[in-house]
């Protein structure tokens, strides 16, 4: 059919408009014409269509009939489970009335209710045992979000149908949820701010004490290498690996010693260089449990620093670690 199109390509027929078509196209259009005329036939195409179009619209009657209504409905017992959670939480007897709801639970479902859990939580894993842990979640947070913004048990419906839903509720995030996040934020990078202070500050006293009241000592055993040192293909590679914390070795070397009574003296077992990273985190383990606020902490090695003249405290100001925030060592 091909080489019969290409040798009456050169032909052309006038059409009404005055335009002139090759007879090649006037082909192809009538044989699609033709073509989906017989696949509508045939096929049904065009009824099946009208069978979607019927479902749509039976779709759209279910929906404002049965589906809407399920949905306020459901809304409507949350909202009576909404107002039994806001008694207990206002009863003199919540702390009685919240244990034994969740000692029926425990026994019911093989499951502990942990003491942080809120009132609601517990109420709606009391109440709802058969639907998904998710739909608990969620019907617990919307809960949670409603009296929290102070919606009155008998307003709660109207609250969740103003959002959409309990889904939706759940994904809106309110005012003094978005406060309470950027609080949480700057509380959780103040708390990190101070830890890598403490553990620069724990790193500096160590290395000062070292100069000043440590002792050496002699060792004949074998320093272990807890470093990976994976080679390095080319100049980049090279550094990349110069500069990734955990292919780098610590400052510290950190010895395993065991006490002998006999001699009471302590025997050296080993000694472990880690990596960077890891030394970071025991130094962040070690300022964790020094019970001395780092404003003391920081005094103590600034006096050390400066009593033996050595160390940043003894440094140009411009070459001085900052104050206000810890540095990586």
């Amino acid at each position: 059919m091909e080489a019969t199109l290409n040798q009456v390509q050169g032909q052309t027929e006038q059409t009404k408009s005055g335009g002139v078509k090759t007879l090649k196209e006037i082909f192809i259009a009538r044989a699609k014409a033709a073509n989906q005329a017989s696949y509508e036939d045939t096929k049904g195409v065009k009824k099946a269509i009208d069978q979607a179009n019927l479902l749509s619209v039976e779709f759209d009657e279910l929906k404002s009939t049965v589906l809407d209504r399920s949905d306020r409905a459901l809304w409507q017992l949350l909202e009576r489970v909404y107002t039994y959670a806001g008694e207990i939480e206002d009863s003199p007897l919540k702390r009685e009335i919240r244990k034994a709801l969740a000692d029926e639970v425990a026994q019911r479902d093989l499951k502990t209710i942990g003491a942080s859990a809120s009132v609601a939580e517990v109420v709606v894993r009391y109440i709802f045992p058969k639907v998904s842990r998710q739909t608990k979640s969620n019907y617990t947070i919307a809960m949670e979000k409603a009296r929290a913004k102070g919606i009155a048990p008998t307003n709660f419906t109207l609250f969740i149908e103003q959002y959409g839903g309990v889904s939706k509720v759940v994904e809106h995030v309110f005012d003094d949820e978005e406060e309470e996040q950027r609080t949480a934020s700057e509380v959780a990078k103040a708390k990190s701010e101070e830890a890598m202070k403490r553990r620069s500050l724990i790193s500096r006293l160590f290395t000062v004490m070292a100069r000043g009241v440590g002792r050496p000592f002699h060792f004949d055993g074998e320093v272990t290498q807890w470093v990976s040192t994976p080679e390095a293909s080319g100049t980049a590679d090279m550094a990349k690996v110069s500069t990734n914390p955990k292919e780098k070795p610590g400052k510290f070397v950190f010895f395993v010693s065991v006490y002998d009574p006999g001699s009471q003296q302590y025997r050296i077992v080993q000694g472990n260089q880690f990596d960077e990273a890891y030394e970071n985190q025991l130094l962040l383990s070690i300022a964790g449990r020094l019970d001395v606020s780092v404003t003391e902490l920081e005094s103590t090695v600034i006096g050390m620093e400066k009593s033996i003249g050595f160390g940043p405290a003894n440094a140009p100001p411009s070459q001085q670690p900052p104050t206000e925030s810890g540095t990586a060592i």
